[in-house]
């Protein structure tokens, strides 16, 4: 550089020194800002390398949207390629703490691998039980309860085995190593904190993840530990597919052998039920039958009954004539022993027509004689007439036991039709309850062509089984109405057999008072 040049520069510099002593230190700020990067960035990676490795994190998260079994972690515990294996179960849940209601992570509590640091408080030791996340409460949330509530879809409430659990423990994880939550499909899509619970806490058969760790370590963000994760990852997710794909042919099988025992079932549930509904239908024709007959002995006891009422009005009519001919007699006979006392009288006065008048007397004897049989006569005739009222009587005692016992035998069919009634309802139920059954597998997206046309056809036979039972219990319904109505004409001609018969009562009891008049 020429002298001039220098001291130009120079000159510059006195000229606008706070200028260039500003740009001095933003260059030496830079520049320690940049060393100081460079010399700890090594220091924060052994740092977190140490944590990671302490709790023993891991290499792979596998995911599976049929779940895994206990079976697959062993599976992949004996490749070459995996260090350690551990199940678990995750399920983002809506619950409520106190007044609040958020979004929240449940993990099962890891043993092996992703192990949490208990910062406060203690681990859980019973399955309503939990942990709470340390980024977000502090040691006085300890003994909070947190309620799954009923805003969660069916299929996550069923996961659950518990639904209220009591913060125990404060802890910090390494699956979440920054503030950060997640994102979900549920809720405003913002996972807010993450609990840690027992396995008992969950009412499920199946593993929603499987955590894995390499056999071999590097340090994390190295290129080693880069390509060593990029050479193992097929193997990996080759047998992770072979896992998902047991795990789907087995749950393919279990809810084949599941429809199998309904579709048996609901065969033998059907036969049962036509053959039950073929017995109550001819139990109904039966009734029917048994109604129109005991309709047509109504009837011919109410023209009995009609008969009766007037041949005991004609015996009423014969014998007011008879009480009219027997008081006829009397005032006969009281007028002849009227002369005769008269005659007895005048014979005192005049004996010489004693001949004349015992002549007389015998004559009106002999007309008090034949007084007494026209009376008799008369008695035996009441008698005559009362016979038919009595066997009248007898006839109607006995066809009121008769619909006495048509009325019994209707309400036993009854007690039939409505048993029939509930067990075809309970057929019913049992269909419906197949029917929901086969509509959840059909949701299956993974379901072939051949198997969904099978579900297909069992849901159309359940259809119609119900179609089918809907006739039948319109039918038995009907017959039931049947049964009520005839029940009813049953009881209106008990009513009216009852009447005649009160009133064949009170006409022997006139035909008992007659008798006791001509007694006298």
């Amino acid at each position: 550089m020429s002298s001039g040049m220098i001291k130009t520069t120079i000159r510059e510099i006195k000229g606008s020194l706070g200028r260039y002593m500003a740009i001095l230190a933003i260059v030496m700020l830079g520049v320690g800002l940049f060393s100081g990067l460079k010399a700890t960035t090594p220091a924060m990676i052994a740092t977190e390398s140490a944590y990671l490795t302490e709790q023993n994190f891991f290499d792979f998260r596998l995911l599976s949207t049929v779940g895994f079994t206990e079976e697959s972690v062993e599976a992949l515990s004996e490749l070459t390629e995996i260090a350690d294996a551990e199940g678990a179960v995750s399920v983002d849940a809506i619950c409520a703490m106190g007044d609040k209601s958020d979004i929240y992570k449940f993990h099962t509590v890891p043993e092996k691998i992703n192990r949490v640091v208990l910062t406060a408080g203690r681990m859980p030791e019973s399955a309503n039980e939990c942990l709470l996340d340390s980024a977000m409460y502090g040691e006085d949330a300890i003994g909070t309860q947190i309620t799954v509530t009923d805003d969660n879809n069916e299929d996550t409430l069923e996961m659950f085995g518990e639904r209220t659990f009591t913060a125990v423990g404060i802890v910090r994880t390494p699956y979440y190593i920054n503030f950060e939550r997640g994102t979900t499909s549920i809720g405003d899509g913002r996972i807010a904190a993450f609990l840690y619970v027992p396995r008992e806490a969950f009412d499920c058969d199946y593993l929603t993840e499987i955590y894995v760790t390499a056999s071999e370590k590097y340090d994390v963000y190295t290129d080693e530990y880069e390509d060593y994760i990029d050479a193992i990852t097929d193997g990996v997710e080759e047998e992770t597919e072979l896992l998902a794909w047991g795990r789907y042919e087995e749950l393919l099988v279990t809810a084949q052998e599941k429809i199998d025992d309904a579709q048996m079932e609901l065969d033998d549930k059907k036969a049962e039920a036509e053959e039950e509904l073929d017995d109550a239908w001819q139990k109904i024709l039966d009734g029917e039958q048994e109604l129109r007959d005991g309709e047509q002995e109504l009837t011919d006891g109410e023209q009995e009954l009609a008969d009766g009422k007037k041949e005991i009005a004609d015996s009423e009519q014969e014998l007011i004539d008879g009480e009219q001919e027997i008081i006829d007699g009397e005032k006969e006979i009281a007028e002849k022993e009227q002369e005769i006392r008269d005659a007895d009288e005048e014979l005192k006065y005049h004996e010489w027509e004693v001949f004349a008048n015992e002549l007389e007397l015998a004559q009106a004897w002999d007309k008090l004689d034949e007084a007494k049989e026209e009376l008799k006569a008369q008695e035996d005739k009441l008698v005559e007439q009362e016979a038919p009222l009595i066997a009248q009587e007898s006839e109607l005692l006995e066809k009121e036991g008769e619909l006495s016992a048509q009325a019994r035998e209707l309400e036993s069919k009854e007690g039939e039709l409505n048993g029939a009634l509930g067990e075809i309802t309970g057929k019913k139920d049992e269909l419906n309850r197949n029917k929901q059954l086969i509509e959840r597998a059909l949701l299956d997206p993974g379901m072939s062509a051949d198997e969904r046309m099978e579900y297909e056809k069992q849901l159309m036979q359940i259809e119609g089984g119900l179609a089918e039972i809907e006739v039948y219990e319109s039918q038995i319904s009907s017959g039931l109405d049947q049964l009520q109505s005839g029940k009813s004409q049953l009881e209106d001609g008990l009513r009216q057999i009852r009447s005649g018969l009160g009133e064949i009562q009170s006409y022997k009891g006139q035909f008992q008072e007659g008798k006791d008049e001509i007694a006298q």
